[in-house]
């Protein structure tokens, strides 16, 4: 009897459990001669959509999200990992100069009471990086998880500091060499990784090893 007891209370707890969100993510990319893009997806419950977008310090970042649940809101992460902005303090549009370069993360979400009683919502998130080099960039940064120019060549990199390469793309790999500004490489290939883009390059010697893709630019 007790163990019927404990299966039967077993079953209620598994039933009142929340469904494992959903986190879906991907990386915005401008049309050709656009400086902006929207999308539309829709979240529900403890879903998270979320966005990486890069941005040189010195750009003005512009979003803003319609939804027809107005429990959806949505954040910005800088490339640092601190939080700039939260919509549901009140604003639902954001518009600023950013002040780092790097990748930055947007992230569409339900707020608690919604997402427990797992409402759903429809929504657009409109991205705008105004540039007049067109595309959302002053340059064509290393932004592609495959196929891109065959070369790259390192910009950006603080006076008297170079670009490290590491054996994986995380900034805790070995380091197998380094890059200073100017070297020209070869593209293997980039991803997502460890809240940033890391490209796989070769140098002239042969050696090859991952970097931070925003020091990279097309040659």
């Amino acid at each position: 009897m007790k163990r019927l007891c404990f299966l039967f209370v077993s079953f209620l707890l598994l039933a009142v459990m929340p469904a494992a969100a959903e986190d879906m993510a991907r990386n915005l990319r401008f049309s050709p001669g656009s400086s902006g893009a929207v999308v539309s997806g829709r979240i529900q419950g403890y879903d998270t959509a979320t966005y990486f977008i890069d941005v040189r310090g010195g750009q003005r970042l512009i979003v803003a999200l319609g939804a027809s649940n107005p429990q959806n809101y949505f954040n910005i992460v800088a490339p640092m990992g601190n939080q700039i902005f939260d919509s549901a303090m009140g604003d639902d549009n954001f518009s600023s100069t950013v002040r780092q370069t790097g990748t930055y993360r947007i992230q569409v979400y339900l707020m608690r009471a919604a997402a427990r009683r797992g409402e759903e919502s429809r929504y657009k998130l409109s991205v705008t990086v105004p540039s007049s080099g067109g595309g959302g960039y002053d340059d064509d940064f290393a932004d592609g998880n495959a196929g891109g120019p065959d070369n790259w060549i390192v910009r950006g990199v603080p006076p008297g500091d170079r670009l490290m390469m590491r054996n994986v793309p995380r900034p805790s790999g070995v380091v197998v060499s380094t890059l200073r500004n100017g070297a020209v490489v070869r593209n293997r290939g980039c991803r997502f990784a460890s809240g940033g883009r890391w490209c796989r390059v070769t140098k002239n010697n042969g050696v090859t090893g991952w970097v931070n893709g925003r020091f990279l630019r097309e040659y």
